[in-house]
Formats: structure tokens, sequence, C-alpha cells
């Protein structure tokens, strides 16, 4: 796929049954939800056609109509805080003509890398290091080139590295925290390098596709079709003006619709 902002790849991967027994030489990539609570994976490689200020990019949902048929108020506040938690950056939105909820493509993605793109077009990579949009994508380590910690240095922005860590949870950690300090800053370095290739990874497990239903731990499972408004779900990323203070003028660096048959059913 191509945007005027952005060139790559993507793939996605929608949870509609329970899990199958695999046998011991399962293939990893067709048995990719076995054994995980995700019931949902998208991964996005491509490039930046022209350099972007990282804390210009945003991800998340944006809608053309309000919502109808809304929850009780104590799972919306429910849900509210849970997406806090998970994204202290949120910016939230459901009272305007586009409802819609974004925050940091920097920080929100579960794994980021960068690789950088020769004269002939190839990646340079660590050897044994798989360049297949199937394969996993660990988070790299903060001092390894691949991360984005990196390009944080490059910029000038005064951030120190944090400390090596083996565990892939303390480097997303690490990152989520220092990207959603630049978002807030709305920082114009550093900026999304189009010399490099980058892969951003998303997954969760509070979606249920098979019968369209988000499970936020209050009150059982809760349809969407109505709440939607017949409206499909995105995997979106975009560009914002950081000298507005709105976040309506959007820009798509890719836009996916994700529809399910009781949108098209639901009156």
């Amino acid at each position: 796929f191509h945007t005027d902002l952005f060139e790559g790849t993507a793939l996605f991967r929608i949870k509609l049954r329970k899990d199958e027994n695999p046998p011991p030489t399962a293939d990893e990539c067709k048995y990719y939800f076995t054994g995980r609570k995700r019931t949902f994976q998208a991964v996005i490689k491509g490039r930046f056609r022209q350099p972007i200020p990282v804390s210009a990019c945003a991800t998340g949902q944006v809608f053309n109509r309000p919502p109808s048929k809304l929850p009780p108020k104590l799972v919306l506040h429910g849900a509210v805080k849970l997406f806090k938690k998970l994204s202290p950056q949120l910016i939230l939105d459901f009272d305007g003509k586009t409802p819609k909820f974004l925050s940091p493509l920097a920080s929100t993605a579960q794994n980021v890398k960068a690789d950088d793109i020769t004269d002939s077009g190839e990646t340079t990579r660590p050897p044994n290091i798989s360049n297949s949009i199937e394969l996993p994508m660990p988070e790299p380590d903060p001092a390894d080139p691949r991360s984005l910690h990196q390009c944080l240095l490059r910029s000038g922005n005064n951030q120190s590295l944090p400390k090596s860590s083996g565990t892939i949870q303390s480097r997303m950690k690490a990152r989520k925290k220092a990207f959603d300090r630049n978002f807030s800053r709305k920082e114009q370095e550093p900026r999304f390098d189009p010399n490099k290739e980058y892969s951003f990874e998303f997954f969760q497990h509070l979606l249920h596709f098979e019968d369209f239903s988000l499970d936020l731990g209050i009150g059982g499972r809760h349809k969407l079709a109505g709440v939607l408004n017949n409206q499909p779900l995105k995997c979106m990323a975009a560009r914002y003006r950081l000298d507005r203070s709105g976040y309506d003028d959007l820009d798509y660096l890719w836009a996916f619709d994700i529809w399910h048959k009781s949108l098209q059913t639901q009156k």
C-alpha cells in the first residue's frame, strides 16, 4: 500500500475461533494465537515518504458520525479508565461530529524497530535476524541501532539512554515512557527518517471478532455493532498539525477498515 506520507506492507491476524492443538513441529506463523491471550495482531512495515516529527504521529480510532446505544455510564467510565492506564497520553473526543480517540504512534505500538535502507533499497539488520513480516519482531535493546531510542539521542533533546535490559517488557516500557514525554511536549525532533524502514507491531486481547464484542472486564462482553453506529473499526495512523490545539486536521499514514457482518445487519 502507499499514501502521500507512507508506503509499505501490512499484515493482519484476527482470531475467529478457539485455539487449536498444534502438532509438536507446528509452524508458529500458522498457529500464531495458540497459547496467547491475543485476539488481534497488526504489523505495518515500510518507509515514510518525508521526514515527519515523531510527536506529530498518532494512532487510534476515528469515526465519521457519533456513536449510538452507548453502554451504561459505569461501563464507559471503566473503559476510559482502562484505556488511560494503557495509554496515558490518550486523547478522547466523543462529543464532536467526528468522535475519535488517539494516542502517540511511537509509544502505543507494542514493538517498534527501524532498519537502515541501503542505496540498493535493501535493509541492513544483524545476522540471523529475519526481515519477514510474519515472524516475531521483539523490541530492540535501547543500545541497538534499530531502537527508536537512538533517534532521540541523535535529535539533541537531552535524552539519556535507558539501561540495557534483557526483558522485552522493560524495553517496551522505557520506549513508551520516552515517547509519551515527546508527544506531550509536541517536540519537533526527532523525525521519522525516509531512509529507514520502520516496523510497528500492534496486538490486543480485548476485542473478540467472532461476535464483534469488547471485553472490558466490566459487565461481560459488549457488542460493538450498535455502539459504532454501523461504522467499522480502523487500523490507522495519521499526522496531525503540531501548531494547532485540536486533532481534527489529520493526514493518514495508513488507514484500514475492519468490518464485521453484524455492522451490515444492525438497524
